[in-house]
């Protein structure tokens, strides 16, 4: 293929990203109107799960061929650019609102929770224990939030004033399992371009993974975060963001240690970091959330400043 056609099949899985997120936002929309829960939280639990989809994959395949701190480096990752760039490109094109009690919420959550993979890995060692106790976390949270999340009449911003029937609940639920397949598709179409693009022109192949796989995997967060502050759902975004971050580190992880546990030898330092910075812009978005309410253009470009630096720190430590 010639340098023209991957071109070509790039914008093609950009623009297929675009048009598929702008569908999930609205489908989503629907179902949190007929769920009685709220934008953040059905996008927490449908959006990042499926959107998590390639981290599991990632992570299963890592921990049955005996490599699981290869799932686990992708997994810190992409929950640095869900917290950093995915929100921050989302914060620069339109300030995110963060009024939602739910949404702060979240962000405590996330916050709280980093801070137990940091003391479980104090000893270089993620054991079968570990993992077991992050995937008990985990389903403990989801109860927590199926049992909060409820709206009452007047919380509801219904559009929609005719009741739905189940069956057409079950019909956008498919709907939306298949806009997510398109969005892992267009995903996969874009990072296989600029990875064949790339070694075209002779870029080092760990500059390619660093850059281009780690943001391929979290494409769907990103544009899905972008689409759905720009339609005026910033809760949406923020959840799917956030939500991503709690399937990685309690569940993805936790499965992962539990097939195999995760020994780091090298990567210590890089991987304490990474966890840090996810802890610190955690810890900054529940103050923001707190105190302003939004996630201002501000606050994005500064989120968008910190990835770079410290991607470019681990980059360094990396040699």
């Amino acid at each position: 293929m010639t340098t023209l056609w991957f071109f070509l099949l790039f914008i093609f899985g950009i623009a297929l990203l675009v048009r598929t997120s702008g569908w999930l936002v609205s489908l989503l929309t629907w179902m949190a109107r007929y769920l009685k829960m709220s934008e953040y939280t059905v996008a927490f639990i449908l959006m990042a799960a499926a959107t998590s989809v390639p981290e599991l994959f990632v992570g299963l395949n890592s921990a049955l061929t005996g490599l699981p701190e290869l799932s686990f480096g992708n997994i810190l990752g992409a929950n640095l650019l869900n917290v950093t760039l995915v929100l921050g490109i989302a914060a620069t094109l339109r300030a995110i609102t963060l009024e939602d009690e739910r949404i702060t919420h979240g962000a405590s959550f996330v916050f709280t929770l980093t801070f137990t993979p940091l003391i479980m890995l104090l000893d270089g060692v993620l054991s079968r224990i570990d993992g077991a106790l992050l995937v008990l976390i985990f389903f403990a949270y989801l109860r927590y939030l199926f049992v909060t999340s409820r709206l009452s009449d007047e919380d509801l911003n219904t559009v929609e004033p005719t009741p739905a029937t189940f069956g057409e609940f079950v019909k956008k639920l498919f709907l939306f399992m298949g806009g997510v397949l398109l969005l892992l598709l267009a995903s996969r179409i874009v990072v296989f371009a600029a990875e064949a693009g790339a070694a075209r022109f002779g870029i080092p192949a760990f500059l390619v993974g660093l850059i281009v796989i780690s943001l391929g995997t979290t494409l769907p967060e990103l544009t899905f975060g972008i689409r759905s502050t720009l339609s005026r759902h910033g809760g949406m975004g923020f959840g799917n963001a956030i939500g991503s971050v709690v399937f990685n580190l309690l569940f993805i992880l936790g499965i992962v240690a539990i097939i195999q546990p995760i020994v780091l030898q090298g990567a210590r330092i890089p991987a304490f970091i990474s966890l840090l910075a996810v802890t610190g812009i955690s810890l900054l978005l529940y103050i923001t959330s707190r105190i302003s309410g939004r996630i201002s253009r501000l606050m994005g470009a500064f989120l968008i400043l910190v990835y770079i630096a410290v991607a470019l720190f681990i980059f360094q430590l990396s040699f």
